[in-house]
């Protein structure tokens, strides 16, 4: 803080650390970022190990810290808003995930929230591999579509709570056929975590095609 005065929070589950991977990466060298990261992890789960999420600390961060704070990205994984982590209607996730997001609002409106991206759904071990690299038309489009309507739905619901919204599926514009695989390179690392390969793939749509680029390169 004393080098760089202000700095980016990264807050989520294991997808935000793909997002704090990607803008680590392409963002300019003398940019603070900071990361508050937990794999698995979504706000106010309920669950026995709830205390083991960082949650409630972020919030006390983000106030000690808000002077100095540029802005907040916020994203966890789309599957956590549907029913049983696989079907619509969307689950009670979002109106967590939305007050809890409001709660930050009541500290500073320095706060962006980032959509879920869609999930292949694909397992990457050997056995698969071997099959997609026999033949590429083995593997089926797997992705669970359903997270457009989520997307859609959190686009509302954060609206109507005056909150920042970004669609990473709008932007991304992901298609099975030309973005699991390119240039030989699997743009996923498992069902849904972004590769080394795909943070910087994804991350090149999403950082220079939003409002992220603004934040970045003002």
């Amino acid at each position: 803080k004393k080098k760089f005065k202000k700095f980016i929070l990264i807050l989520g589950d294991s997808h935000s650390i793909d997002l704090f991977n990607s803008i680590s990466k392409l963002s300019k060298k003398n940019e603070f970022i900071v990361g508050l990261n937990k794999g698995w992890c979504r706000p106010y789960t309920p669950h026995k190990m709830v205390d083991n999420c960082h949650y409630s600390n972020a919030l006390k961060f983000i106030e000690q810290n808000e002077n100095n704070l540029k802005m907040i990205f916020f994203t966890h994984k789309g599957s956590y808003f549907l029913t049983n982590k696989k079907n619509l209607p969307i689950s009670n996730q979002a109106e967590k995930t939305i007050n809890y997001l409001k709660e930050i609002k009541k500290i500073t409106n320095k706060l962006l929230f980032i959509g879920p991206h869609l999930e292949p759904n694909i397992q990457l071990n050997r056995k698969t591999l071997i099959k997609y690299f026999k033949n590429r038309n083995n593997f089926n489009d797997n992705v669970n579509y359903d997270l457009l309507k989520v997307d859609e739905i959190l686009k509302k619901t954060s609206k109507d709570n005056n909150i920042d919204y970004l669609s990473k599926i709008d932007v991304i514009k992901y298609n099975f056929k030309e973005d699991f695989v390119v240039d030989g390179k699997f743009t996923f690392s498992d069902t849904d975590h972004w590769s080394e390969f795909g943070e910087i793939y994804f991350g090149k749509k999403l950082v220079f095609n939003s409002i992220i680029n603004k934040i970045l390169f003002p």
